[in-house]
């Protein structure tokens, strides 16, 4: 199961570490620190191991509420260190009623997209396509070894940004401090003030009619 495959750019031959297993069934995008060289990747990973749907009474085992799961994956390039992140940790997939995740929702991350990361390498921004939000991460917690105990969800989401249906992409201009997000949903890029987190929102050309929308 490789999915990284590192070349160098000049001769495209491999590099000393040449590939990288167990980052994601999905990888959608990667994104590097500039200072440390860490790279990031933005992924899904679907529990295949895990048999049958519905309630599990009879298979003895269920992927009911519990199918995928967000992560960002750091892959540091020298070591060859892959260590997945599970950014939904605070779920609790036993539960499968809507009622049971009410409280659970607003810190909870979906599908994860294109990322960056600041030139001071401290920030990461990801766009959450499913979330309607941008996840901002400091990399020390990203990279934290101890993440699964550190990294509290209900706490960290204070720094995600609300920024409209189906963000797929992000570009950081922290000339201007401002952070723009395209919305793939309604067509259209945001521009957040990073200061104060207020946006604004414009419409890009859409010749689809109404009906296919």
């Amino acid at each position: 199961d490789r999915d990284v495959f590192a070349f160098d750019p000049d001769t495209l031959a491999p590099k000393p570490v040449p590939h990288f297993a167990q980052v994601g069934t999905v990888l959608f995008n990667m994104a590097v620190n500039p200072l440390t060289g860490m790279l990031y990747v933005t992924n899904t990973e679907a529990l295949n191991s895990v048999r049958f749907e519905g309630t599990g009474v009879h298979g003895g085992s269920t992927v009911r509420g519990h199918l995928v799961e967000t992560r960002i994956t750091v892959i540091d390039p020298l070591t060859g260190t892959v260590s997945p992140k599970h950014l939904n940790q605070h779920v609790d997939f036993s539960q499968f009623s809507a009622s049971a995740h009410a409280g659970s929702k607003p810190h909870s991350l979906s599908n994860l997209r294109h990322l960056v990361v600041s030139s001071d390498g401290q920030k990461i921004y990801a766009a959450a396509m499913g979330s309607a939000k941008v996840a901002v991460f400091d990399t020390a917690d990203i990279e934290d070894a101890n993440f699964a105990t550190n990294f509290d969800p209900t706490v960290k989401s204070s720094q995600y940004l609300d920024v409209g249906e189906g963000p797929s992409g992000v570009a950081l201009d922290e000339t201007h401090g401002r952070l723009y997000v395209t919305t793939r949903f309604d067509n259209s890029v945001r521009a957040i003030t990073l200061s104060n987190g207020s946006s604004e929102t414009h419409a890009m050309h859409n010749p689809e009619s109404a009906a296919i929308i």
